[in-house]
């Protein structure tokens, strides 16, 4: 072999060892495990689920309690496709005088004897119960809380809603996270893929989602949500998320597809849709790091505060029929929405703007898109604007003026 043809040969080689080094394979995904139990904002996530309620009694029920009030029955279902798995049920009074049907009968073991079933005290700020329900063949106790509303004295609607959700720890990098998984459609299945829809108005149900701080006053927090199936900015890092069809764990594992960046407004927090992934990022030093390739914002937030200290959420609308952009792998765009936004006011009623009348300013506030927005003050420093203000009209020579404020200061 001549020497150009070993230097060759070795060079080769070497390239070999060094595309084989530079192709480390995908880290595996780390798995956290999970708990069911109580869980602070789990109830205001879940969709609720509805059972009607009448005088009928179901042919099912072979044994019943004895009222105290004149009964009526229903049946719930919490599988996925409303179908099977169901449990009859009738609802009573503590008192036959009671104002509101109170105390509600379920036939946990499906064998028709309510009369062998522990009444429960239902209401609002009445404590949860458990029902143990079937997902994927494994049984779990979930943490119900429920209203009785009658419509009149043949006729209503029982009202449930999840007062627990699967918890845990998990940490990505140096962050340390508070895992919240909501069943959001109430099905006993808690990683239903959501996508959302093209040129609709609105979705198409309440998405399986986790929350990865908790819950804390009023205002949302998008930065702490991620929808099924997600992928999250977690310390400037992108991370795919699984979870578990049961809710028993999630799994986080680095994003190793090609990314993009957008501007935007400091602390601006965005979900929208990569893909088949929905994403949620947050800006940090004015960019965002996102999936290269087509998205469609979806929905985004961000704090700011005025000259007197006071903080105010700005909320985009949900926006089903958001255009798609292409950002490049390696390219930078600018967020299609955010800061600075334009607010018009109107005086209404019109019809009745006369020289000394009272009317209310209504000011509609869009952003740079044109798309709505919500503006809206954050308990805290700062003195918050009053909740309905109003104007005088007066008449100033030939003219109608409007003095006073408008809603947003």
């Amino acid at each position: 072999m001549t020497k150009s043809k070993i230097t060759t040969a070795c060079l080769a080689v070497v390239l070999a060892a060094v595309a084989m080094a530079a192709a480390k394979p995908p880290a595996k995904p780390e798995v956290f495990k999970l708990t069911y139990g109580a869980c602070s904002g789990a109830e205001m996530l879940a969709r609720s689920v509805r059972a009607q309620l009448g005088t009928k009694k179901p042919e099912g029920i072979t044994a019943e309690p004895k009222y105290k009030a004149k009964p009526q029955y229903g049946s719930l279902s919490l599988t996925k496709d409303g179908k099977g798995e169901a449990f009859l049920l009738a609802v009573d009074k503590s008192a036959p005088t009671a104002l509101n049907y109170d105390v509600l009968y379920i036939d946990r073991n499906r064998d028709g004897d309510l009369a062998e079933e522990k009444p429960i005290t239902i209401g609002r700020g009445k404590n949860g119960f458990e029902l143990a329900i079937s997902v994927k063949g494994r049984k779990i106790n979930r943490l119900l809380s429920a209203t009785a509303h009658m419509m009149s004295e043949s006729a209503g609607t029982l009202i449930l809603r999840d007062r627990g959700a699967w918890h845990g720890k998990a940490r990505l990098g140096k962050a340390n996270l508070d895992i919240i998984l909501v069943d959001g459609n109430g099905n006993g299945v808690f990683n239903d893929a959501f996508r959302l829809p093209e040129n609709a108005n609105s979705a198409p149900g309440q998405p399986d989602m986790f929350l990865t701080k908790p819950m804390t006053g009023l205002a949302p927090d998008f930065s702490a949500f991620g929808i099924c199936p997600a992928t999250l900015e977690v310390g400037g890092k992108l991370y795919n998320a699984s979870v578990a069809a049961d809710g028993s764990s999630i799994a986080f594992a680095p994003f190793t597809g090609k990314t993009a960046t957008l501007t935007a407004p400091e602390g601006l927090t965005t979900i929208l849709a990569a893909g088949d992934r929905i994403t949620t990022v947050t800006a940090c030093d004015g960019k965002m790091l996102v999936p290269a390739g087509k998205i469609r914002p979806f929905i985004y937030s961000c704090r700011q505060k005025d000259k007197t200290g006071l903080e105010w959420m700005l909320m985009g609308q949900p926006n089903f029929k958001a255009k798609p952009i292409n950002v490049p792998a390696g390219g930078t765009m600018a967020f299609p929405g955010g800061l600075p936004v334009k607010v018009s006011v109107t005086a209404g009623p019109v019809d009745k703007v006369t020289a000394g009348s009272t009317v209310k300013l209504i000011p509609s506030v869009t952003d740079p898109t044109d798309q709505p927005v919500r503006i809206t003050p954050i308990p805290g420093k700062g003195k918050l604007p009053p909740e309905c203000p109003t104007v005088v009209v007066v008449k100033q020579g030939g003219k109608v003026l409007l003095r006073g404020k408008c809603e947003s200061g």
